[in-house]
């Protein structure tokens, strides 16, 4: 198995014991919503097709539901997420036994089709990270971490330590992306993702922002000014009060300079947030190479790519 099938299959542990508590809440009868009689009977043969994992039966036995007038909307929405929630599951069931993740990319995009849940996202965000698609990646994790956030699409939420997980690809992943991916809105408008100031309780203390110079200067590229323009804009929505903003470099050339440079390019980050509106307080920080980049497994990445993410700005809250 490639290292990158394994840093996926890792990350199955957490979502394997949700998927059955989410599944079972899901379709139960006992949920909030209430099954009239009538619906009983499709939403049993539903609850017993995912019990078996026959994704053919289960697709059979939800159309059923779809087109029986005694299932209410909200139990067809619940009933929605819980088959979602077993294409996850049976993703999940087939990678531990050998099968590759990027293999099982139309599966997923399956149970997509039956509701945005979190473990769809978050793994259709692995198979694009094991297939190098850094901006697809990227944006199928802050979609995650959006549903996640989302009260109404995710009544249970998936544990503070795989909330984490689920951020930490993403900022990995954009930072590799080749281009600037903005962070999705949620339900409210607010800015979800990468630029939330917490998601169900896990607080985000700090991140990096793709902003990248041209070599050797602190001036923006078109993709590092987009993501300085996003920063803003977030910044301003949420009316932070001060912010630290902290420039790093990669290991390459005298540690001297690259304290320097990395001084500029927070500088010039700073700078294009006071002129432009922003009136909070910037405290700006050089770290130089001094902090790499960090990473679970650094092996499935070329030197290049370490360096790419090891460039970076990080926005301390």
């Amino acid at each position: 198995m490639r290292a990158t099938e394994r840093s996926s299959v890792r990350s199955f542990v957490v979502l394997r014991v949700l998927g059955l508590t989410a599944v079972a809440a899901a379709i139960s009868t006992a949920a909030v919503e209430p099954v009239r009689a009538d619906c009983r009977g499709v939403a049993q043969a539903l609850k017993e097709a995912i019990a078996a994992r026959d994704l053919e039966a289960v697709e059979s036995r939800f159309e059923s539901v779809l087109h029986e007038p005694a299932c209410s909307d909200g139990f067809r929405d619940q009933a929605g997420r819980a088959v979602s929630m077993v294409f996850a599951r049976v993703v999940q069931e087939r990678a531990r036994g050998g099968t590759s993740l990027v293999s099982q990319r139309s599966v997923l995009q399956r149970g997509l089709g039956y509701a945005r849940t979190w473990p769809v996202l978050a793994l259709l965000g692995d198979v694009a990270h094991d297939a190098e698609d850094y901006d697809g990646a990227s944006a199928r994790y802050q979609e995650a971490l959006v549903v996640i956030d989302d009260a109404v699409e995710t009544p249970r939420p998936p544990p503070q330590s795989e909330i984490e997980r689920i951020f930490r690809r993403a900022a990995q992943s954009r930072l590799l992306a080749e281009d600037y991916q903005p962070p999705p809105r949620t339900r409210s408008g607010a800015p979800g993702g990468l630029a939330a100031e917490s998601i169900r309780g896990f607080a985000i203390e700090r991140v990096p922002v793709p902003i990248t110079f041209h070599t050797d200067t602190a001036e923006f590229t078109e993709k590092g000014r987009r993501a300085a323009a996003d920063m803003l804009e977030y910044l301003t929505i949420q009316k932070s009060g001060g912010i630290t903003v902290a420039g790093h470099t990669d290991p390459r050339g005298e540690e001297a300079y690259n304290l320097t440079l990395s001084r500029r390019r927070a500088e010039a980050v700073a700078h294009y947030l006071r002129v432009n509106g922003f009136e909070g307080r910037i405290q700006v920080i050089a770290k130089g190479e001094s902090e790499r980049f960090p990473v679970d497994d650094s092996s499935p990445y070329s030197r290049q790519q370490r360096w790419q993410m090891d460039r970076r700005v990080e926005l301390i809250r």
